[in-house]
């Protein structure tokens, strides 16, 4: 049997495929890996990041004493260390498919139905819907669970018009990440990578104290993975708290904590400005 595999990720796949074909600008070629691809790029971008110093602020905007996680009648589905998250820092949540990372967001985010009180604090208050207004912002999985308008401006200003915040941060934003051709485009008739970015695009321009990331480089090419890492880092030096769950490892990308889970277990350590990569080695 032969099998055709289409993927953004040119890295993916590199142990088991034996042929690699490029389309760019039309045509179709063979593919060479070059390892220093994105690098220099995403050098540019890490390279100057300014981190807020933790020690310095006056509360976590994210903490809890060890808790544990599960839905009402079902078996656990993990148990985890307390939690400290700062202004400022990026964390990789990371683990197989099926641990609870969408569950652990959806739980910070409160709109996660059936796991009761886990203790946990978010902006000094219990998750719950509605409480945070534009200060925390969750990207789903499936960006087309968040996009309802009738075209990319539409959704980009929408929360803007809920929340009484500047509507020309929408086109902004669009012209930061190179999406301004799509502004009268509808939502719905986007490829799934345009749809991803649209959907962080209009959550990035509220400005949020915390940024909850799931799985925000799904989708995406190359170029729009820079576009993004660097939007994430802009946001970090900022001040936004961020949480990101990624299956795609995040080459130089910088983190400060780790929150991993594995055999029902959430364990949390700091990355020390590790790219996600370094981090993952210090999982035992």
């Amino acid at each position: 049997m032969a099998i055709v595999i289409v993927e953004h990720h040119k890295r993916a796949f590199s142990s088991c495929v034996t042929h690699r074909w490029l389309l760019d600008a039309g045509q179709l070629h063979p593919y060479q890996e070059n390892d220093a691809e994105l690098e220099p790029a995403l050098l540019g971008i890490t390279g100057g990041r300014t981190k807020l110093n933790a020690s310095a602020m006056q509360a976590p905007v994210i903490h809890a004493e060890p808790f544990k996680v599960g839905f009402s009648g079902q078996p656990l589905l993990f148990q985890s260390a307390a939690l400290r998250l700062y202004p400022g820092e990026i964390v990789a949540l990371t683990g197989d498919n099926g641990t609870g990372k969408s569950t652990l967001l959806k739980c910070l985010a409160g709109i996660q139905a059936d796991v009761g009180n886990l203790g946990i604090s978010v902006l000094n208050q219990r998750p719950k819907l509605g409480v945070y207004g534009h200060q925390l912002a969750l990207l789903h999985q499936r960006p087309s669970r968040q996009l309802f308008e009738s075209s990319v401006i539409e959704e980009m200003q929408f929360s803007l018009k809920r929340y009484g915040l500047p509507l020309e941060r929408a086109p902004q934003m669009l012209a930061r990440l190179g999406l301004s051709a799509l502004a009268s485009q509808s939502p719905h008739q986007l490829s799934y990578g345009q749809q991803h970015l649209v959907a962080l695009a209009s959550l990035a321009c509220l400005q949020p104290q915390i940024l909850l990331l799931d799985d925000p480089f799904a989708g995406l090419d190359s170029g729009f993975f820079c576009q993004v890492a660097k939007l994430i880092l802009t946001l970090s030096e900022q001040g936004c708290a961020i949480v990101l769950a990624s299956h795609r490892p995040l080459d130089l990308l910088p983190i400060d904590q780790v929150w991993h889970i594995s055999d029902k277990r959430m364990q949390c350590f700091a990355g020390d400005g590790l790219t996600q990569n370094e981090a993952y080695s210090r999982v035992g």
